[in-house]
């Protein structure tokens, strides 16, 4: 049980870290871990207590029959076969008192094993992330939401760049649609964003604060997402949509699946809302996973939301659907999303043409149509 629970975090432990729910895993995780420590000392305390019994019971009993023996056969009482076979049986007995400290060596190493197993699993757990917070870093205060990359340089290795200059401006409360091929910086844009990786130079700004100054656990709970791989925690759904906000009530979490067009599918589940999703979600389709993603979100309802593909894994009928919800969702809010599929930007007020790592064009959907450039390519080569 212990191993599968720290699997299940582990392999979402990227969710674990844009919700910053680290201290909420660890407490979860502490009371069962003792307990498993428990469970195991008190077993070996049995086990060791059994077996003790025994063999003292064993060591006296022998001891008396030696001592027997030998007045019997000092009173020629016993010749000399049976005396033989007396002793062979005493040695027995005594050889067990031995192989009981060898299994009680064996047991106890197991058990060590066992701790020392679940120790390395516990390891990222104690490790700091690749990127602290400074000495002197405050909690993000977002009044508005406004958004700025100032002079941005950014690059995975020293060879290649993926931003050198970048500048952009999103103002309170504007929906920005980021359009380009695979490889212009859409998603580094995202993770620069998130802290997930440092800039080179230059700053990123919310509401003039930047966010190298802040702590990350006030950057991730102003900033919700819904990533383009949803992947859930093996628990219920109810605690899945509820992980972004753990204070949410019943009432809360009902419509904020009902926004993100969820309730449906869950409600036809055997245990509804307590059903188990199974190990990332498996046991759910990838569309169904998604608006569970798309409902925690809602639930958050943090004042910066990111949709990277937020509806990638759904049918045009069923995005049509979650649309709807998508827009109850951004509503108020400053929002940044990415895109292939040019459709689902229709709500957004300003689209950003990323490529290699530059914006190459900026404006409204219909602007940007008109002008006949990188965008219009693409929308007339997907509406064709």
């Amino acid at each position: 049980m212990v191993n599968g629970w720290i699997t299940d975090i582990l392999s979402n432990l990227s969710l674990v870290r844009l919700f910053d729910r680290l201290g909420f895993e660890q407490n979860r995780l502490r009371p069962i871990l003792g307990q498993e420590y428990l469970t195991r000392c008190l077993s070996t305390k049995a086990w060791f207590n059994q077996h003790l019994l025994i063999g003292l019971t064993i060591t006296f009993m022998s001891f008396a029959l030696l001592v027997l023996t030998v007045w019997l056969w000092s009173e020629n009482k016993l010749n000399l076969t049976e005396m033989i076979f007396v002793l062979t049986s005493v040695v027995s007995g005594l050889t067990w008192m031995g192989d009981l400290h060898i299994y009680l060596h064996i047991y106890l190493q197991d058990i060590q094993a066992g701790l020392t197993e679940v120790e390395k699993m516990l390891e990222p757990f104690a490790r700091p992330w690749d990127i602290t917070d400074g000495k002197n870093a405050k909690k993000l205060k977002v009044t508005s939401g406004a958004i700025e990359f100032r002079n941005v340089d950014f690059a995975y290795n020293k060879n290649k760049a993926v931003f050198s200059g970048l500048n952009l401006k999103i103002a309170p409360r504007e929906k920005v649609g980021l359009v380009g091929q695979t490889g212009s910086g859409k998603t580094s844009l995202i993770n620069l964003l998130l802290r997930s990786y440092e800039v080179s130079s230059g700053e990123i700004l919310i509401d003039g604060q930047n966010i190298k100054n802040v702590t990350q656990e006030s950057l991730h709970q102003n900033i919700g997402i819904i990533p383009q791989e949803n992947t859930l925690f093996h628990r219920t759904i109810r605690q899945n949509i509820a992980y972004g906000n753990p204070k949410a009530t019943n009432k809360a979490i009902y419509e904020a699946a009902k926004d993100a067009c969820a309730d449906g599918f869950i409600e036809n589940l055997p245990c509804g809302y307590d059903s188990m999703v199974g190990e990332k979600g498996i046991k759910i389709s990838g569309g169904e996973r998604q608006r569970v993603a798309i409902a925690r979100a809602i639930l958050k309802d943090a004042p910066i939301l990111i949709l990277d593909e937020a509806t990638s894994a759904l049918d045009n009928e069923v995005e049509a659907e979650v649309s709807q919800g998508i827009n109850n969702l951004i509503q108020g809010k400053t929002v940044i999303a990415v895109a292939h599929r040019l459709s689902t930007l229709k709500a957004m007020d300003r689209i950003v043409v990323l490529d290699k790592g530059k914006i190459i064009e900026e404006g409204t959907p219909d602007s940007l149509i008109k002008k006949g450039g990188k965008y219009a390519k693409l929308w007339k080569l997907q509406t064709s």
